[in-house]
């Protein structure tokens, strides 16, 4: 989602759910160690770049607590995702943390296998964090209304 954000809670966890849903669906299941689309995780780049500020808190303490918990989780991922990947062999779309001397020898160096494990890793935060914020949000929503 782009533009003016809403600061009514329901909205908001609307436009959270919207923009992350597919790629925690996508983390959850994916092995760092294998290389992946760009756009599997453009949302957790957004998140880190665009949502910031009083728009994006929520009034509810206990939804905010959750919130924060999944934001820090998807700061400390991109942050290795940043350091520790790269654009396979050419290619503009596809990522990896392979280096290329992995790609050459047909292999992976430890440091490729630490970089997987560390996304791995990260991933698995997020989508705890994750686990943990929808199902309040929902509840605390349904309750609000």
């Amino acid at each position: 989602p782009s533009g003016r954000k809403s600061t009514y809670p329901n909205v908001q966890f609307c436009q959270a759910t919207s923009l992350l849903d597919e790629s925690m669906m996508f983390i959850k299941e994916h092995d760092f160690g294998n290389s992946f689309k760009e756009r599997s995780i453009n949302s957790f780049i957004t998140l880190v770049d665009e949502w910031k500020g009083p728009n994006f808190r929520f009034v509810d303490k206990r939804m905010q607590e959750a919130w924060e918990g999944t934001c820090k989780a998807t700061h400390a991922f991109t942050l290795i995702l940043i350091e520790r990947s790269g654009y396979s062999h050419n290619s503009t779309t596809t990522m990896t943390v392979k280096t290329l001397q992995d790609i050459q020898q047909g292999g992976r160096s430890p440091l490729t296998l630490q970089a997987a494990i560390a996304l791995n890793t990260a991933a698995d935060d997020i989508v705890t964090k994750w686990e943990l914020f929808v199902p309040l949000g929902v509840k605390r929503l349904q309750v609000a209304l």
